[in-house]
């Protein structure tokens, strides 16, 4: 499944990229905020941004599972960054997997060494935890399921397929993962 544009989010997020706040994505599963991620990855590579300089933890992939903690989270970013000539980006996808995460983050933020967006999906992540976890050194930005034109958009329709793809949102909802393939593909 490609990721869809949602201008929405990205036109609110990227003016924070380069300020001293770490970006806080949050939402129910399944909402897109990983794809967010991959969006916002995108956009600073079109920026010349290279892939050196972006390091991206997704902790739903087994290829991160041994960062459990804030030190290895730590020490694995300083060993990315080490010989980095300029600031890295750091995305930490489903911080929340990370034992004390804010532990690590808040350290990487004080001492300038990347510009951190993270992503969470549980309670833990609510802001009234968020204000104690990173006191007032964020923004959030909270994700929702796709509106009906981003749904639209996802599967490839227009606004003259509406009667049909409107059912198709009301049965299936805004979340992408289990809306049906767009149209075209070979499962749709």
């Amino acid at each position: 499944m490609s990721d869809i544009r949602r201008p929405a989010y990205l036109d609110r997020i990227v003016p924070f990229v380069d300020k001293p706040l770490i970006k806080v994505l949050t939402g129910m599963r399944r909402v897109g905020k990983s794809s967010l991620v991959r969006l916002l990855a995108g956009h600073l590579r079109d920026q010349g941004v290279p892939d050196s300089r972006i390091i991206c933890i997704n902790k739903e992939s087994m290829d991160s599972d041994f960062i459990r903690d804030a030190k290895e989270l730590y020490q694995y970013v300083l060993g990315r960054i080490e010989d980095s000539p300029a600031k890295p980006y750091l995305f930490i996808d489903e911080v929340q997997e990370i034992s004390n995460w804010e532990r690590a983050v808040n350290s990487l933020l004080a001492d300038g060494r990347a510009d951190i967006t993270i992503t969470g999906s549980n309670a833990e992540l609510l802001s009234s935890e968020l204000a104690t976890l990173i006191s007032g050194r964020y923004v959030e930005f909270a994700i929702l399921p796709l509106t009906y034109g981003e749904f639209l958009a996802f599967r490839g329709a227009g606004i003259g397929d509406s009667p049909e793809e409107f059912r198709r949102y009301l049965r299936y909802g805004g979340l992408p993962g289990i809306s049906p393939p767009p149209r075209g593909s070979p499962t749709s």
